[in-house]
């Protein structure tokens, strides 16, 4: 027998293993999905009493919940995005800052290990009022240098 034919109880324990972890990664990818709505929803119940400050903390939270092609996550930083430059207009700095960390902080934490962003500082795009913060992507697979943005230019200058 050579090397490479596979016995039918090798065969049959291989495929029950594989059975055994595709079980446990949907019952994974099902928690994280229905924790991500609970947190939504609590998020908007706490929105319909107005309380903006519980809304934020279970955004963030939401958004923190991250699996392929569920909806919660990207619902949840938009959300989290609306109230603070709702709050920013309000002049609720704190509270406008609150919201614009939690965003920063869930996409941080949901980076695949190894990737990271670096800081291009801040850049005026033309039509916009105010300048964006620019962030690339670092990555072993990834160049490390890439052309200066052809679009915008550093904010401390003016366009």
């Amino acid at each position: 027998m050579s090397a490479l034919t596979a016995t039918p109880g090798f065969t049959r324990a291989a495929l029950r293993l594989l059975l055994m972890a595709a079980c446990i990664l949907t019952l994974v990818s099902v928690r994280v999905v229905m924790s991500a709505r609970n947190e939504l929803q609590q998020a908007q119940a706490r929105l319909g009493q107005q309380d903006i400050d519980a809304a934020i903390v279970h955004l963030r939270r939401a958004a923190r919940w991250y699996a392929p092609l569920s909806p919660y996550h990207a619902r949840a930083l938009g959300l989290l995005w609306e109230l603070g430059e709702g709050a920013e207009r309000a002049g609720e700095l704190e509270r406008a800052l609150s919201a614009y960390r939690a965003v920063r902080g869930a996409i941080l934490e949901s980076l695949p290990e190894g990737v990271s962003l670096r800081s291009l500082g801040a850049w005026r795009f033309r039509g916009l009022p105010e300048p964006l913060a620019m962030f690339q992507a670092e990555a072993p697979d990834l160049p490390a240098d890439f052309p200066p943005l052809r679009s915008a230019v550093p904010a401390e200058r003016r366009a």
